[in-house]
């Protein structure tokens, strides 16, 4: 069983390697684009195209249920970073409390 770490996106990119995605430390899936070579968030690709349009600056994607990996339409939803935040605190707060 080999024991090398494997490159990040940003590592690999940067070398003009063949990376296509990944997952973050924290779980969220990742996507490089083959062409630009920009890294995206899979969940920002799924909810721009739930709105048929580009995602601005100020908006980001909530996981509805908490689970970073479920990139479900149905499971995000496009809120500003200040909700994003306050929606993330409470269910943790949730979670303590269980």
């Amino acid at each position: 069983m080999s024991t090398a770490k494997k490159p990040s996106a940003g590592e690999t990119a940067a070398k003009g390697g063949k990376w296509t995605g990944g997952k973050t430390k924290k779980g969220y899936g990742s996507v490089r684009d083959p062409k630009t070579g920009k890294v995206t968030y899979a969940h920002r690709l799924a909810a721009e195209k739930k709105l048929g349009r580009t995602l601005r600056s100020d908006e980001t994607v909530d996981h509805i249920n908490g689970n970073y990996t479920d990139n479900r339409p149905s499971n995000l939803r496009v809120v500003s970073r200040a909700e994003n935040t306050r929606l993330r605190h409470q269910r943790d707060k949730k979670k303590s409390n269980n």
